[in-house]
């Protein structure tokens, strides 16, 4: 957590597990006011995967694939995998939980935006565009 100097709140941003999780690349930074945590996070998994796929215009392996087990050990698009993964699930878990609260406060919202979701999917566009 750091002290965000625009507003006097904590927040979370790149902490010491962090930065030292990722090889000391991560930097520890105040967040502004109406950046979220998931904000910050999403730009550090972004940057970190930038950094180690390189120049290359092709996606990492999906995590767990024979493509992704077949890596030689120490090859960066492995890490890029696990990363890219993590953020996946970070933002589904986020979806999911703001889903479930959406629920329990008002279930006629919720319903709409599950059948805007499931219309969505079957025409192959992201709901939040219909």
């Amino acid at each position: 957590m750091t002290l965000n100097a625009q507003t006097p709140r904590r927040v979370a941003g790149a902490s010491a597990e962090v930065l030292a999780a990722s090889g000391g690349t991560a930097s520890v930074s105040v967040a502004p006011s109406g950046v979220s945590p998931g904000d910050i996070t999403a730009l550090w998994a972004s940057a970190q995967v930038t950094s180690l796929l390189g120049d290359s215009e092709e996606p990492p392996p999906v995590y767990g694939s024979m493509e992704w087990l077949q890596l030689p050990q120490g090859d960066p698009r492995k890490v890029a995998a696990v990363i890219t993964a993590a953020e996946e699930f970070r933002r589904y878990v986020l979806e999911e939980t703001w889903m479930d609260e959406l629920h329990r406060r008002d279930p006629e919202a919720w319903h709409t935006e599950l059948t805007a979701n499931s219309y969505a999917l079957r025409k192959g566009t992201d709901a939040r565009d219909l």
